[in-house]
């Protein structure tokens, strides 16, 4: 089987079987850039696997492709790393901040906890004060 495309051609190179797994060895290659890749499975597979599995690896590769463009050589601005990460950071406290206060929800509808209690009251304005309609999705 031989399959092309964007460039990328795979082509079966051996299939066997080791114990109880099938073993196919397909060859990647586009210009002067090749590897083998093993693709492997133990047990009954569609009439379709070994294509869907080289099309899989092939949109991988294209998408390598598509960042390895976008990477430009020289001195690298990590700003925008920290500040992306700092978000990343940021949603992840409130997230755990937002379970801290729905248990404290719970405490307070169960008469275990006190809507005045200065915990609940101070959780609950660091979550209003801190509130992105990114978060929207976390409730």
């Amino acid at each position: 089987m031989s399959t092309e495309s964007n460039s990328w051609l795979a082509e079966v190179k051996r299939r066997e079987i080791v114990k109880d797994t099938l073993r196919v060895t397909v060859a990647f290659s586009k210009g002067d850039s090749s590897f083998d890749h093993v693709f492997e499975t133990n047990q009954g597979q569609s009439d379709t696997w070994l294509g869907e599995m080289i099309s899989w690896k092939i949109e991988q590769l294209k998408g390598i492709d598509a960042m390895s463009e976008k990477i430009s050589e020289g001195v690298v601005d990590i700003g925008s790393i920290t500040a992306a990460e700092e978000i990343k950071n940021h949603r992840a406290q409130y997230e755990e901040d937002l379970a801290r206060f729905n248990k404290m929800v719970n405490a307070t509808i169960q008469g275990i906890m006190s809507v005045d209690d200065p915990a609940f009251v101070e959780l609950k304005q660091k979550l209003k004060a801190e509130f992105k309609p990114d978060y929207v999705d976390l409730f």
